[in-house]
């Protein structure tokens, strides 16, 4: 068994098995019926509509990026293995508030300098106030550093639900588009209000302290996470944003549905990840032999499945979107088909990024999200200019391989990982 390999203590081990439930359950639930409520939403807007609201959330997660200030992983590092938890956490609370202004700030100069149409600028306006919001993530790190994700996993499944009924409520009283760009913005709201709540019940009260020590040194090393987030938010979003201005809306919807379809397999690498990162933390510390062997083990496990999951989709892509979307999204199963494979390489290697916050070397890390950021970037202009759409995904299977090649190059220079040698007694 691999929490055995951990070779953890059974209270331990019994406190992360529960919680690898919530969150397989969170993340299940989530997926499940936000795969369904999207089906009907994609169905009702149908692709031109439906490529607005993917646009509109994709621009509002790419401004997004500086309300976290890159600090979920430092500041779940720091909870682990640090006291002062009250004052650490309203510390990044305050902080991510200003980032959530500074991001705010950054939407306005954006809208100003490129205008875009009137429904992605209501909507942007609409669903600005989450760049506030992420600020009340604070409390979900907490919740993942103490290994009490149930209190993350009622929240979102609460905030699921209540998004999921109004969705299909307005569907059914046939709603116009604006309506359901406001559904979004409420379940953050929701999610963000249960957060607090939960984190009350668990410490009475929310002490603010804010420490200015903890502040600089939490940014000075989380600098360039900032810069690690906006790579994971462009490679996963850029190509819908450069379709969405390079061709047309209809393109776009028929992409986003086929993008939404690839997540959902993503969910296993996510939970897994969450889960073992405060485990690797503590493993690091005490045996590393063991702690390079759960990687490793990792890795293999999760690139046999993806293989094999790939290849199923792949097969099952024109069955899959006629069977769920309809006749409308013909294009979809095309993108789908190939789409797939551009997401192998994270899901075999996620746990990789987990390393250099572990070891402590997050500033290479910066080598690895701008050249992540250059290459998406770069690779979607050109290629989605010969190839149209079937362009971007291509862009995003080069660049997700180069950058996690660039990863292991990292590795191997920067830390003992690789040097089974000079270890093997440890």
């Amino acid at each position: 068994m691999m929490l055995n390999f951990f070779k953890i203590n059974s209270e331990k081990k019994k406190l992360v098995f529960e919680d690898g439930l919530w969150l397989l359950f969170q993340h299940l639930f989530k997926f499940t019926i936000s795969f369904f409520v999207t089906l009907y939403l994609a169905r009702y807007l149908g692709p031109e509509d439906y490529g607005l609201f993917s646009l509109s959330i994709s621009y509002i997660l790419l401004f997004a990026i500086l309300s976290d200030l890159g600090l979920p992983d430092i500041f779940i590092r720091d909870l682990v293995n640090l006291e002062k938890r009250d004052t650490i956490i309203s510390t990044v609370f305050f902080l991510r508030i200003l980032g959530g202004l500074l991001s705010l700030l950054i939407l306005v100069f954006f809208i100003q300098l490129f205008p875009q149409s009137s429904m992605i600028t209501i909507s942007l306006i609409v669903l600005s106030p989450i760049l506030f919001l992420k600020s009340f993530n604070s409390f979900a790190n907490f919740f993942q550093s103490i290994n009490k994700n149930k209190y993350l996993s009622i929240a979102t499944i609460i905030s699921i639900i209540l998004g999921g009924i109004l969705t299909l409520i307005f569907i059914w009283l046939q709603k116009k588009y604006f309506y359901f760009i406001l559904v979004y913005l409420l379940e953050f709201v929701c999610l963000s209000f249960f957060l607090l709540i939960f984190y009350l019940s668990l410490n009475n009260k929310f002490n603010f302290k804010f420490d200015k020590i903890i502040a600089k040194r939490m940014l000075f090393e989380s600098w360039p996470l900032i810069i690690a987030g906006a790579s994971a938010v462009i490679s996963t979003r850029i190509d819908q944003i450069f379709i969405g201005n390079m061709l047309s809306q209809n393109t776009l919807g028929n992409y986003a549905v086929a993008a939404k379809i690839s997540e959902v397999w993503l969910v296993l690498p996510m939970i897994y990840g969450t889960v073992l990162y405060p485990v690797l933390i503590e493993k690091r510390r005490i045996n590393f032999s063991n702690y390079r062997k759960i990687i490793l083990i990792t890795i293999s496990l999760f690139l046999f499945f993806g293989l094999i999951g790939a290849a199923v989709i792949s097969f099952l892509s024109e069955e899959i979107i006629s069977f769920f979307f309809g006749d409308k999204y013909s294009l979809a199963s095309t993108y789908l088909t190939y789409y797939i494979w551009s997401t192998l390489p994270y899901f075999s290697l996620f746990i990789l990024s987990k390393i250099f916050y572990i070891e402590k070397i997050v500033k290479f890390g910066l080598i690895v999200s701008v050249s992540s950021i250059l290459l998406n970037i770069l690779l979607n202009f050109i290629l989605i200019k010969l190839y149209d759409a079937i362009g971007a995904i291509i862009a995003t299977l080069i660049a997700n391989c180069l950058v996690y090649l660039i990863t292991f190059l990292i590795l191997k220079l920067k830390t003992n990982f690789f040097e089974f040698k000079k270890i093997t007694n440890e």
